[in-house]
């Protein structure tokens, strides 16, 4: 029987028979972009029921479709300034949620959304401590001149709540610091349909200790899991959020670098091509993880099953006899073999530039 595979939930939720009927546990609204050629579709899987019916994990799924190239006419940062809305609200939602969480847990209510009472806090209240000890001892030694001017410089970075650290000549406030982003772009440079992450991560503007970067490679490459890199450095980093940006596996070849789906349940990497990796989730990472993908690549098997069923249906066979004669064929020496456009390569550039347009967007407010 020939099997489709596919990262969307959107595909997922069309490929039950009875489109229109509702399905316990998952919730679907169509969306106005007031943008032409750009729609939006939410797919929202609500309870344990609904996460069953679509084997996904519960949350949000919002796909954005641009199935010509419409848009790209009537406004060229279209899909910069709907992902941006999209990305903006969930970092609003599940940070401040994840912050006031961890607040409780620490007993620091609402004071836990400003600053996070951890070890990196400690460590600035120490420095703070021991930097007064020094200047008290300069003081009592009665040091001036040059030195006193050091002193002077350095007091500007106090580390307080409401400091500034300044880094590189760029001096970023203590308060917007604490709210740290991590952007990693996942993926194989080297096989173009795989590099998306990559080219995402080439755009993005780095503002250090706010919005950091990095683009981790593959097993093959690096011998480690991704999923083991992200974390560690999350751990060492302080981060508040996980934004991945992955290639996706779709059932429709129309949906090929046309689809954008933005989920804050977070991705299991190469899942849609059979070579699932750990997963990267907020339950694995700590911290809310919002993952970003775009179908780059479909089974041939899928391919194969479209042309076949077009063409029974065009020689007058019904939809039943056409489906009993798909669900008899065997999909093994297609299930390895994935096919891309063409014009992969400019296809990669150009939406993978306008995923990272968005991110600057939602990221500098």
């Amino acid at each position: 029987m020939l099997s489709r595979v596919t990262d969307l939930a959107l595909e997922v939720r069309e490929s039950f028979p009875d489109d229109n009927v509702e399905i316990s546990g998952v919730k679907i609204i169509k969306r106005d972009t007031g943008i032409s050629g750009i729609s939006m579709t939410e797919v929202e899987i609500k309870d344990e029921h609904g996460m069953k019916a679509m084997g996904k994990p519960v949350g949000k799924y919002i796909t954005l479709e641009f199935s010509d190239r419409e848009w790209e006419k009537s406004d060229e940062t279209g899909i910069e300034k709907v992902l941006a809305g999209i990305v903006e609200s969930i970092i609003v939602e599940k940070v401040s949620k994840n912050r006031k969480v961890a607040g409780s847990v620490l007993g620091e209510g609402d004071e836990s959304i400003n600053i996070k009472k951890n070890k990196k806090n400690e460590d600035w209240e120490n420095q703070k401590k021991n930097k007064e000890d020094e200047d008290n001892d300069r003081i009592k030694k009665g040091k001036t001149g040059e030195n006193e001017e050091c002193d002077k410089s350095n007091k500007k970075r106090i580390y307080g709540k409401n400091s500034e650290i300044k880094i590189d000549n760029i001096t970023v406030s203590r308060d917007k610091a604490d709210k740290r982003i991590m952007i990693a772009g996942l993926g194989n440079r080297y096989a173009t349909p795989d590099m998306l992450g990559n080219k995402v991560v080439e755009y993005i503007d780095i503002v250090p200790e706010k919005i950091c970067a990095i683009a981790p490679g593959v097993l093959s490459q690096t011998g480690m899991e991704t999923c083991d890199i992200i974390r560690n450095i999350v751990c060492k980093g302080d981060f508040d959020c996980i934004i991945v940006i992955d290639s996706l596996c779709s059932t429709h070849t129309e949906r090929l670098c046309h689809t954008i789906q933005v989920t804050d349940t977070g991705i299991s990497p190469g899942a849609g091509v059979g070579n699932r990796r750990k997963e990267i989730n907020g339950d694995v990472m700590g911290i809310p993880v919002i993952a970003i993908g775009v179908p780059t690549v479909v089974s041939m098997a899928t391919v194969a099953y479209d042309c076949i069923e077009e063409t029974l249906l065009k020689q007058g066979f019904s939809q039943e006899e056409t489906d009993i004669f798909l669900n008899g064929m065997s999909n093994d020496k297609y299930s390895g073999l994935f096919v891309t456009p063409k014009d992969i390569d400019e296809q990669i550039f150009f939406i993978g530039k306008a995923i990272a347009g968005g991110l600057n967007m939602a990221l500098q407010k």
